[in-house]
């Protein structure tokens, strides 16, 4: 059990991520990748990623799937939505101090691939290899799947931001997991870790994934926020059920235009051209969604502005396993 400790400070700076950023999702995906869960879900995920893998993820696949500690340098939030690319830099730009005191603790007194010896001392074809690794996955085995993960990602985030929005956020702390509880001050959290931490005023960041279901990570070794990623499950991909079951219900484009505000409110014209359909169409298709009550629509000067309701946050959350 970790125990964090959060002060007023905390609290104030307690911050809802859209989603991963794309090494977090590689780096957990990996890890998922590696260490099968009991209860079977990604199951169906795992034996499709696993037809895609190539030698050359080796690297990524080595540095976590040996256990319980993924070196903090190939996940740099700091970097924020930089995309994959910019992450990688990021990585690769990690001082060699960090590197090898990660390293060291990744693995102990076990004996390491013989290549991270190589990371540790600089080797620049190391680091090479180590940015292809990283790149080859996120576009294989990653991205392919990223999209229905994120629309689930997106209501899930929506609805946690309306929870804190109307019932502050004492309330979204304790919607987040069963495997995470807020006895103020302190959210305990059921994870890979124990002790206890205060944070002392550096806030916390929540990041929902698909690829830590059932357990929780928390992300602590660096400086800033700590980093809360709380599971949520992955759309069902049970025989019988629907790849796309809300396109299903409202339409491909009805559901794109839904999907579309879920990240943040859209003008006419801004959906538009995200959707690449007309203005005209995409009035009609707000309207109809207006009115069927799984949007909202405001002037703000000229432009009409669209965001998504409770309804159509809930409307969007992936079915429960």
């Amino acid at each position: 059990m970790l125990r964090l400790w959060l002060e007023s400070e905390d609290l104030a700076r307690v911050i809802i991520a859209r989603g991963t950023p794309p090494m977090g999702v590689a780096v957990l995906a990996a890890q998922a990748l590696a260490k099968p869960n009991l209860d079977g879900v990604l199951d169906r995920w795992r034996a499709g990623a696993r037809r895609r893998v190539t030698p050359s993820m080796t690297p990524l696949l080595d540095l976590v799937g040996h256990g319980r500690y993924i070196p903090d340098f190939l996940t740099p939030y700091s970097a924020g939505w930089a995309g994959v690319e910019g992450q990688i830099d990021t990585v690769l730009a990690t001082p060699q101090r960090e590197v090898r005191a990660q390293l060291a603790r990744a693995f102990g007194r076990r004996l390491p691939p013989s290549w991270t010896k190589l990371l540790a001392d600089d080797d620049g074809a190391a680091w090479a290899a180590l940015a292809t690794a990283a790149r080859d996955f996120h576009d294989q085995i990653v991205a392919p799947d990223l999209s229905r993960l994120e629309a689930g990602m997106g209501a899930e985030t929506a609805a946690l931001a309306h929870t804190l929005a109307t019932e502050g956020v004492a309330a979204a702390l304790s919607a987040l997991h069963p495997r995470i509880r807020w006895s103020p001050p302190v959210l305990e959290i059921e994870t890979l870790r124990g002790g206890e931490v205060r944070l002392g005023g550096r806030g916390l960041q929540l990041w929902p994934s698909a690829f830590v279901w059932p357990t929780p990570r928390v992300l602590l070794d660096h400086e800033g926020p700590a980093v809360l990623v709380y599971p949520v499950p992955p759309p069902a991909q049970t025989a019988g059920i629907a790849a796309d079951p809300v396109a299903d219900l409202l339409g491909r484009t009805r559901a794109a235009v839904l999907r579309a505000v879920v990240t943040g409110d859209k003008t006419t014209s801004g959906l538009a051209r995200e959707l690449d359909i007309s203005a005209a169409s995409a009035s009609e298709h707000a309207a109809v969604l207006r009115n069927a009550g799984l949007l909202c629509s405001i002037r703000e000067g000229r432009a009409v502005c669209h965001r998504i309701t409770p309804l159509g946050t809930y409307l969007l959350r992936p079915p429960a396993f």
